[in-house]
């Protein structure tokens, strides 16, 4: 495997600086239109193996990228454990949102492991073609997805949330 991105995370002297970028693969690249073009939504992209294989190694093949970054979306975890999640186009991501403080209970939901199967898949096929590159991956923190969920979708001033965790506070210490 190639050290320089781990060396260099380590604090490392490395004898160049890797260069990778976060959503390097995506819609500036013509070959990722053409991918993207097979599919009905975004969402079921992202769900097949070979779509996301593809298009995560495209800039590395382009560009010749020190480290491949998955291609995948943060909002993924939350159909994982059955919560709705639709990308609009010209809208973004718009999610199942909670109803009410009633519902709270439902954010522990168990994963459905059939839904991050494609994930596993795609990572495994990935790292059969990287050979000497790392693979990156990236999450969302529990408050990013549990906006998303409150709020149903993006919301700069997060009004729902916000009125969410002072009810919160009220019955539990967070």
């Amino acid at each position: 495997m190639n050290k320089l991105v781990l060396d260099n995370l380590n604090y490392k002297v490395t004898e160049k600086v890797p260069v990778w970028l976060m959503r390097q693969a995506g819609r500036y690249m013509k070959e990722y239109h053409i991918v993207k073009n097979k599919f009905n939504s975004f969402m079921e992209m992202c769900k097949n193996s070979d779509a996301v294989t593809e298009i995560t190694l495209q800039p590395i093949k382009k560009f010749d990228f020190d480290a491949a970054i998955i291609f995948s979306d943060i909002l993924l975890v939350l159909d994982a454990i059955d919560i709705n999640v639709e990308f609009i186009p010209g809208k973004g991501p718009v999610v199942e949102n909670l109803e009410s403080l009633k519902n709270i209970k439902s954010l522990s939901r168990k994963l459905n492991s059939k839904k991050v199967k494609p994930c596993y898949e795609a990572i495994k096929n990935i790292k059969k073609e990287l050979i000497d590159k790392p693979l990156i991956g990236f999450s969302a923190a529990p408050w990013t997805l549990a906006t998303y969920y409150i709020e149903g979708r993006y919301n700069k001033d997060l009004s729902r949330i916000k009125f969410t965790v002072i009810k919160i506070q009220k019955k539990w210490t967070l």
